[in-house]
């Protein structure tokens, strides 16, 4: 197993680990998510990052997608509020490995805080 890339504990959703497959190629990146589910269930999953779609994927998937992304500098980190608020369950029940539409869950989380003003961009 490789470095730690990335590591969320929450106490209602459970816990998500993520570090590069020994499998992962510089071509064909392969992440390792390993964790325990709101269920006390212990899980391990390969996800290929290049191959998720944030418009039907799991927590799991975007945990592995958004490591990724930040471990390239894509994005400046993983804790984006609507993959762990969301995917890994925090929002009200959802499992790890539920199939959400983040693209529109974010787009709403957005809306409501422009609408509520519970957020200022500097």
């Amino acid at each position: 197993m490789g470095n730690l890339l990335f590591m969320l504990v929450e106490s209602a959703a459970g816990s998500v680990a993520v570090v590069y497959d020994e499998s992962s190629t510089e071509y064909n990146p392969v992440m390792l998510v390993t964790g325990v589910n709101s269920k006390g269930e212990k899980y391990e999953e390969k996800i290929e990052p290049l191959k998720v779609n944030p418009n039907k994927a799991s927590g799991v998937e975007m945990a592995g997608l958004t490591t990724y992304l930040m471990d390239k500098g894509e994005i400046k980190t993983t804790r984006l509020s609507f993959t762990h608020n969301i995917g890994m369950g925090l929002d009200g029940g959802h499992d790890v490995f539920d199939k959400q539409n983040f693209i529109s869950s974010l787009t709403f989380k957005i809306q409501l805080i422009m609408e509520n003003q519970a957020f200022v961009v500097k």
